[in-house]
């Protein structure tokens, strides 16, 4: 699982200063954190910011999320397709070899939970997602307590709360008009002014793949509503029971 990571963009010639403060750029697991980070490597000037994939973790301390000086940047997605989402890229990560990356990789058991989960179909994978226990590759409640920080985090101040489907754009099931919004809304969070053209090329090339970028490399599909293909009714209600109000409180 990543740290906290301190991104210069495309911009090894800036030193980082202990007294200058930067903006956060957080997501719930999942949510297109990467998205974000190709579309802002896209920018004529590629902003500093302080990013992680997920808002909360066991080693995640050092930074305060409630410091009212430090702007922040929420990235959210309709958690039906956060876990679907999940899923594929656990898939992804076992068959890569990957898994033991994450936190799961400090337990012991890993070798029979990688076995299990190559066994199950994809109905048995997403409820393990869904229940978000001792069977899942992060540790126990990991999507939970992202999930609950993250609507914490909402009413905040100096913070921006950007949608997934919002971001996504056109192919990824969107509108050009919320996505290139959502483009001038990040440049304003970078105290930055894009001109018409110069959002429209960012806003052309941030789709997955579309443009090659290191970020593509997390991207699957990008749709928005692919949940709607992948939920058996048991999985649906269990959704419901553990996340709907969070749901809810996200603004889905």
């Amino acid at each position: 699982m990543k740290q906290w990571i301190l991104l210069v963009l495309f911009l090894p010639h800036i030193l980082f200063s202990e007294e200058k403060t930067l903006p956060l750029v957080l997501s719930v697991p999942k949510a297109g954190g990467h998205l974000v980070l190709k579309m802002l490597s896209l920018f004529p000037e590629p902003p500093e910011c302080v990013w992680a994939d997920h808002i909360v973790s066991h080693d995640m301390e050092e930074l305060s999320l409630e410091d009212a000086k430090v702007s922040k940047v929420i990235i959210i997605r309709d958690l039906r397709d956060v876990f679907v989402s999940l899923v594929y890229w656990f898939d992804a990560q076992v068959a890569e070899g990957l898994v033991n990356r994450h936190l799961a990789a400090k337990r012991k058991g890993l070798r029979e939970r990688i076995q299990h989960w190559r066994s199950c179909s994809f109905d048995e994978k997403l409820q393990i997602v869904l229940e978000d226990g001792a069977e899942s590759f992060y540790y126990e409640g990991f999507m939970r307590e992202n999930i609950e920080q993250a609507c914490h985090l909402l009413k905040g101040e100096k913070t921006q709360v950007m949608r997934f489907e919002d971001l996504i754009g056109v192919q990824g099931g969107g509108s050009q008009e919320a996505q290139e919004e959502c483009i001038r809304r990040f440049a304003e969070v970078f105290s930055q002014s894009l001109s018409e053209e110069e959002v429209k090329r960012v806003s052309d090339k941030t789709f997955g793949k579309t443009h090659a970028s290191a970020f593509d490399r997390t991207f699957r599909k990008g749709q928005i509503g692919s949940w709607k293909e992948h939920y058996n009714e048991k999985n649906l209600l269990l959704f419901y029971m553990r996340y709907g109000r969070y749901q809810k409180l996200l603004g889905y």
